[in-house]
């Protein structure tokens, strides 16, 4: 009789020292859910790679209704894919975009870069042309159409050079701060032997940018001509290795252009 309550109190005790099972609610070494992961680190809007990845995912919502804001995007698409280097992609958004908005001028514009940039020479000059006989006023248009003309291969005193030094003279009255435009148009110039003209759009190239090496070698040139010798090696001695026909630095320039221009 005393042992019958001695075993089933010693029962009670052993089963109150088990240690207790884990819930089966508990989750084991859970990994973090995405809501409470820590915040990652913004960038900039002003990063070249953010603002490059953001236009580039235009790609996967390419716009379909016919509209000018489709148009602006697909512009913009283009731009990236042109400074990436994948001109071909870049001249279909482009070529989509003024079939969809006539009156971009922009995209035609860009258009006409690319092909140059493609060494598609006479699509450019068409393309260009056009833009530019549809509206006179267009400086970037007649920048490019000058630099589409001049790559053509136009010879002094040919047609071709003649219309190509009216474009870039209504360029620069348009925009007098059209750098580029001032140096191809004095390089024209100079080989035309008309040296004080071609002095005249250096200076003003000079004032834009002070420190740009293709300006002073130019600059140097002409006035070797003039036969100023001491100013010419002195503007010599501060250049070096300087490249006649910098096609990308032209792509550079002229899509940031068309980009500053579509923010107006």
């Amino acid at each position: 009789m005393g042992a019958g309550p001695q075993r089933s109190t010693t029962c009670c005790r052993a089963r109150m020292k088990r240690p207790a099972r884990p819930s089966r609610r508990t989750t084991h070494c859970a990994p973090p859910s995405r809501s409470i992961q820590p915040a990652r680190r913004t960038t900039s809007i002003s990063s070249p790679s953010v603002w490059t990845t953001r236009i580039s995912s235009l790609h996967w919502r390419s716009p379909t209704s016919a509209s000018p804001r489709s148009a602006r995007l697909l512009r913009q698409r283009g731009i990236v894919l042109a400074m990436k280097g994948d001109f071909q992609t870049a001249q279909s958004s482009f070529d989509e975009a003024a079939t969809r908005s006539p009156d971009d001028g922009l995209s035609y514009v860009a258009l006409g870069l690319v092909y140059l940039q493609m060494g598609r020479t006479p699509e450019a000059v068409a393309t260009l042309r056009a833009r530019r006989r549809r509206s006179p006023d267009d400086a970037l248009a007649s920048w490019f159409l000058g630099e589409a003309l001049y790559r053509s291969g136009a010879q002094p005193g040919s047609k071709e050079e003649i219309e190509a030094l009216q474009a870039l003279n209504s360029a620069v009255d348009l925009q007098p701060d059209l750098l580029q435009a001032h140096l191809l148009l004095a390089k024209m110039l100079q080989r035309n032997d008309r040296l004080d003209e071609a002095l005249e759009h250096l200076k003003q190239a000079l004032a834009l940018d002070p420190d740009n090496a293709a300006t002073s070698y130019q600059l140097a040139q002409v006035y070797r001509r003039q036969g100023k010798t001491r100013e010419a090696n002195e503007l010599f001695a501060k250049v070096r290795d300087i490249k006649a026909d910098d096609r990308d630095e032209l792509t550079r320039s002229g899509l940031l252009r068309i980009v500053r221009e579509g923010r107006r």
